[in-house]
């Protein structure tokens, strides 16, 4: 390659002459000097694509290929996740057929349109059919209206439609009359439930016995798997060579902060250590990695911790203003059990006065227009007054399964699984708790939660009470001080932990280049014929 360039550049110089030589004073002297020119062209047209062949290959030469698998240790977590759902002790068949996410999305249904509504019914049928319980129009009597509109969504469903124009026709000419019938439909549905619980129960259970039978797992067991697999999974995932190749060329990080005089790199080295390192000592700068590897993964922690702490103390306040000793258990129990029954008794009314309205349809027994107008404005009330009264057992059902699980060491982690295995008082604390103005949004913060829920690898949520004041701040900036990382109160506040994170990643990269076979000069290499050549040919094909 070196002789080539000198090649060129003699050549360069050649032509240069040959051309301030040629005559251009006559037409024929002019074509003569245009076709040289034309056949210079074409030339260095093949120097320069066989240059560009040339540098493509040597970079390439120097790419690293990415050796980890993910994937798999990603879908045993999954399956694992499966089973800690189907034995998790602190829910019920309720929770774990999923019920309590379709309640959540039925009650808010105005952040849908009418093709959503549709698949939210149709998921609540499927439920009832994975138990072998076949929903006719029948079942749909807890009003009029909700048989009408049932009765009319069933026959579509049936014809395996997708078009359920006609359907929103129906929805809108009751609409007017009943604006609660999407309200309505969802008691019909917690109604089944409560009449099928038996069913529900054992098909939860059989789940439960096939798998606890095929892999020999208790609840703890699938824990203990869990924390294997995410610290695999973690070690797998973790940020190597290839990312960094990947980074630099689409110009996510600089790669001229990695050379050795990048006033940059210099900063983060010295701004990250409180007493500076012979980088020399290769045993000092190990364990200084080392630090900064946890810390990494510590702040990260932190950050959600941060991220969800206004559930924490709204749960706090909700939860933990009061002493334990002073909740009675008993009576708590006794006042859900006493909603059950007004609900029950309150529908027996109910069902009453719809077999009136129902009989409407007869041709004997039909009650006076004006006695079956006075029936119907009777059932929406009761109907009304039964909303509100699950809308109060869905709370109190929820204060009974905290305190069955409150205790003196209830941890952040504890606070973590418990708002994990109750999907729609998740949704209804995160609405409560951020400034949520989408259904995306909450989506959004819920997904993220879980996802920090799940890992039971979590240093910090595990250690820290939700009774504790202590500043988890302060606990990591003691620790890593200790270990001679320069890190304060302030490197930790939320609009400051992004620039931390950086800092810590541009050393970690600067290790893991080191440690590779590339070395800065040929990263650089690799950007610059991927941003001059690679990517411009790319957009031309």
């Amino acid at each position: 390659m070196e002789n080539f360039l000198e090649y060129i550049e003699e050549d360069t110089k050649s032509k240069k002459t040959l051309f301030s030589t040629m005559p251009v004073n006559t037409k024929t002297n002019r074509r003569k000097f245009n076709k040289k020119i034309d056949s210079v062209k074409e030339t260095y047209q093949t120097y320069k694509d066989q240059v560009e062949k040339y540098l493509t290959v040597k970079s390439k030469s120097f790419d690293i290929l990415d050796t980890r698998n993910t994937e798999a240790i990603q879908n045993e977590i999954n399956d694992l996740e499966n089973i800690k759902v189907l034995l998790n002790p602190i829910n019920t068949y309720f929770e774990k057929m999923n019920f309590d996410d379709l309640f959540y999305q039925i009650s808010n249904y105005k952040d849908f349109n009418f093709v959503s509504l549709n698949k939210i019914i149709s998921e609540f049928i499927n439920k009832f059919e994975l138990v072998n319980i076949r929903l006719t129009k029948d079942d749909f009597d807890y009003t009029f209206y909700v048989n009408e509109f049932m009765t009319s969504f069933l026959e579509t469903r049936s014809l395996k439609s997708k078009n359920y124009d006609h359907i929103t026709e129906i929805f809108e000419k009751i609409y007017w009359e009943n604006p609660d019938l999407i309200f309505h439909i969802e008691l019909n549905f917690r109604k089944l439930i409560k009449k099928h619980e038996r069913k529900f129960i054992n098909y939860i259970k059989g789940l439960q016995d096939e798998k606890t039978k095929l892999f020999n797992y208790n609840y703890q067991t699938v824990i203990n798997k869990l924390k294997d697999l995410y610290t695999k999974l973690e070690d797998e995932g973790k940020e190597n060579i290839t990312d960094i190749i990947n980074l630099s060329k689409n110009g996510t990080i600089d790669v001229n902060h990695f050379f050795e005089d990048s006033k940059v790199r210099n900063t983060a080295y010295t701004s990250l250590m409180l007493d500076s390192l012979n980088i020399e000592n290769e045993k000092a700068l190990s364990k200084f990695y080392d630090s900064l590897e946890k810390l990494k993964i510590n702040v990260e922690e932190y950050s959600n911790y941060v991220k969800y702490a206004p559930l924490i103390l709204d749960f706090k306040k909700k939860y933990l203003s009061k002493k334990l000793e002073d909740i009675n258990k008993n009576e708590l129990s006794k006042k859900l059990k006493e909603l059950e029954s007004s609900i029950s008794k309150e529908e027996r009314n109910l069902n009453k006065i719809n077999k009136k309205i129902m009989r409407s349809k007869g041709k004997v027994f039909r009650p006076k227009e004006s006695e079956l107008k006075a029936l119907k404005f009777e059932s929406l009330k009761i109907a009304k007054k039964l909303y509100e009264m699950y809308q109060n057992l869905t709370k109190e059902y929820f204060n009974s399964k905290v305190y069955e699980v409150l205790n003196n060491s209830f941890s952040i982690n504890d606070f973590l699984n418990l708002y994990y295995s109750f999907d729609y008082y998740k949704k209804e604390a995160i609405k409560e708790s951020y400034d949520i103005e989408t259904h995306n949004q909450l989506m959004e913060y819920s997904d993220d939660f879980d996802i920090f829920a799940m890992n039971p690898n979590n240093v910090i949520v595990c250690s820290v009470m939700s009774f504790d004041e202590v500043s988890i701040s302060k606990v990591i900036m003691n620790k890593y001080r200790l270990l001679n990382i320069n890190i304060n109160e302030e490197n930790l506040y939320p609009e400051n932990v992004p620039e931390l994170i950086e800092r810590i990643n541009l050393v970690l990269r600067i290790k893991a280049l080191e440690e590779s076979k590339l070395d800065v000069e040929k990263l650089w290499f690799m950007v610059q014929v991927d941003k001059l050549i690679i990517k411009p040919n790319e957009e031309k094909d």
